[in-house]
This record gives structure tokens, C-alpha cells and sequence, in this order.
């Protein structure tokens, strides 16, 4: 009897950044938070920025999901994909994840975003998501997925050992 192979990997979850991933999308969320002042409960900024510059908003995200990225969680790696074509731009296997981290700017309250570092177990920044939607949700789906992928790999390491020894058991003297 042999050891199951491991499997092939699969997929998590698939996250698109948000415009705010870009300078002038950057621009616009510090523009939209410029005035903090309310207006019958809205900032009046939002009232006076967010209708004039509304098509620039929608060229971006169409931009975006053309050529922009997406970042893909698998049970073996967390990505950077092209949108469109699925071409791999960067991967860090979960094996190497040390930490995940998120930091917002100020600005990025009105898009609800952020971005997730992801590190080695030395330190190292191995992969960077900006723009982020949710970026708490998506930084502990990745350390979910690391812990995960740890207790499989220990799982089947203890059960290959453990066949290795019933093997050698078995096997008659010479």
C-alpha cells in the first residue's frame, strides 16, 4: 500500500482590486475625504467630487478588469494573475508564508480597502496586494489557508512514516 498522493491544488478565493490599487484612484479616495464637513449626514466632499468625476471612476474599473490583476488564493499558493488571460505575474507558496498583514492609508476608509503584505517566515516581503476589498477577510483567509496546508503536509508526512514502519515491519529477515 503506498502513500495517497498529495492533491492537486485547488481553489480558494478570488480577489479583485479595487481602482484604489492605482494613483489616480489613490488621488480620488483623498479628493473624496478632502472635506470632512456633513451635509445632512454625507461628507460634503462626496457631494461636491463624486457625480463630476463619476466617468473617470468607470474608465478605471473598466481598465481594471482589463488590464488589471486579480489575486487568487489556491490551497498551495497565494497569486498575482493578469485579468484577462490568466497569466501568472507572481506566486509565493503557502509553505513560505511567515505572516500576513494588512495596512490601510487614511484615504482608502471611502473604498473600503487595503492591502495585504504577505512575508516569509524571515521577514521578507514576498508579495504584495494593494488595493484589497476587505482586506481583513482576505489576510485571514490566506492565514487560514497556510495553517491548513501545514496540518495536511504534517498529516501525510505521520502517515508515510508511520506506512514506512509497517512496511519495515513486514519485510521478512534475510
Amino acid at each position: 500500500m503506498s502513500a495517497a498522493p498529495a492533491p492537486s491544488p485547488t481553489l480558494l478565493c478570488v480577489v479583485y482590486p479595487s481602482i484604489a490599487r492605482w494613483p489616480v484612484g489613490r488621488w480620488l479616495g483623498r479628493l473624496y475625504e478632502s472635506i470632512p464637513l456633513r451635509v445632512a449626514g454625507t461628507k460634503l466632499s462626496y457631494l461636491l467630487y463624486c457625480l463630476p468625476t463619476a466617468p473617470l471612476v468607470a474608465s478605471l474599473y473598466g481598465l481594471q478588469k482589463v488590464i488589471g490583476e486579480k489575486y487568487v488564493l489556491t490551497t498551495s499558493a497565494v497569486e498575482r494573475r493578469r485579468s484577462i488571460g490568466n497569466a501568472l505575474v507572481e506566486a509565493v507558496p503557502l509553505d513560505d508564508v511567515g505572516t500576513v498583514e494588512v495596512i490601510r492609508s487614511e484615504w482608502e476608509s471611502l473604498y473600503r480597502t487595503g492591502t495585504v503584505l504577505v512575508r516569509s517566515a524571515e521577514g521578507t516581503l514576498r508579495l504584495t496586494c494593494a488595493g484589497v476589498p476587505d482586506p481583513d477577510a482576505f489576510a485571514g483567509t490566506i492565514r487560514d489557508a497556510v495553517v491548513a496546508r501545514r496540518t495536511v503536509t504534517a498529516s501525510l508526512a505521520h502517515l508515510a512514516r508511520r506506512q514506512a514502519g509497517e512496511t519495515l515491519l513486514a519485510t521478512p529477515a534475510s
